[in-house]
């Protein structure tokens, strides 16, 4: 029987082998990942901007409000839209229901939402943060939609604005007082619209308000909405496509949803107002602002 021939010893040569092997290895997925970028930062300069392009998203003859929660949302999750209308020279505002108090900075939250408001073009003036004991910031906290509605009801008609853009029913992450929102202006829509019908019916009745336009931030689950980048370029990319379909297919769709997709300065604007919220830097929202899909884009829903 024959023995097993001895292992062949491993020299200095083989070593520096395998060292140049790994090395190669290393500086080729780099490359890799440096060409995945270099192409997804080129496809968001060719498609940055509102997908569709003529659903007359910028045509507003009225100012635009942003209806928020607390002093971070507005960078978090706006920052695509708030940018793109201040581009096309639209006035707006931004409401956060509170301060943000709920460990007590509530004051200086304020001051951050004002910085990062100014960051993202919307001048200190057309900014306010409520310090209000019915809404507390807090996820136990019960917001009701009729006292909410009864505070945009005032807002909305001192300063002429027509259109609406907040939550969606979900409110991205679930958090009851993003949910507030979206009631609050489901319910004042719905308060305008049945002025308007009585309006209509009753020739004694004059209208009292123009018809209120309400657009809502879709929600993305998990682990989509921190996909980042490439996301936002694919999402970009189907809404072109699915625009195309209901173009031929069906029209009467058209214009029931938009997509808005920043350009690699906007990002980082974006980052720059989130980096106004010093109080709420801690390391979890750091993973959040390199990943999120929100901060490169936004898919708006018209609600009805």
């Amino acid at each position: 029987m024959a023995s097993a021939s001895p292992k062949a010893p491993v020299t200095a040569v083989t070593k520096r082998r395998h060292g140049l092997s790994n090395r190669i290895g290393v500086f080729n997925l780099l490359h890799v990942t440096l060409i995945f970028w270099i192409i997804c930062l080129l496809l968001q300069r060719y498609l940055a901007g509102v997908t569709p392009t003529d659903n007359n998203f910028h045509s507003t003859g009225s100012p635009v409000l942003f209806l928020t929660a607390h002093p971070d949302d507005e960078a978090m999750f706006f920052a695509p839209t708030i940018l793109s209308l201040r581009k096309a020279d639209i006035e707006v505002f931004g409401l956060s229901l509170s301060n943000g108090n709920a460990d007590g900075l509530g004051s200086q939250r304020e001051i951050e939402l004002m910085e990062s408001y100014k960051v993202l073009r919307v001048p200190e003036r057309n900014v306010a943060a409520l310090d209000d004991e019915s809404l507390l910031d807090g996820m136990e906290e019960n917001w009701k939609a009729e006292y909410i509605a009864s505070i945009l009801e005032r807002y909305t008609e001192r300063l002429g604005i027509q259109t609406i853009i907040t939550f969606d029913q979900d409110g991205i992450s679930l958090h009851p007082n993003h949910k507030a929102c979206f009631e609050a202006v489901r319910l004042l829509q719905t308060m305008r619209n049945a002025q308007q019908v009585l309006a209509d019916e009753v020739e004694a009745i004059p209208a009292v308000h123009e018809p209120l336009t309400v657009w809502t931030l879709k929600t993305t689950k998990a682990p989509w909405k921190f996909l980042g980048l490439p996301k936002a370029i694919f999402d970009s990319v189907s809404y072109r496509v699915s625009f195309l379909h209901h173009k031929i297919k069906q029209p009467r769709q058209l214009g029931q949803t938009t997509h808005i997709l920043g350009n690699p300065s906007d990002y980082a604007t974006a980052l720059r107002a989130m980096f106004k919220h010093q109080t709420q830097l801690v390391w979890f929202r750091y993973l959040y602002v390199l990943s999120s899909t929100l901060m490169q884009a936004n898919t708006l829903a018209l609600l009805r």
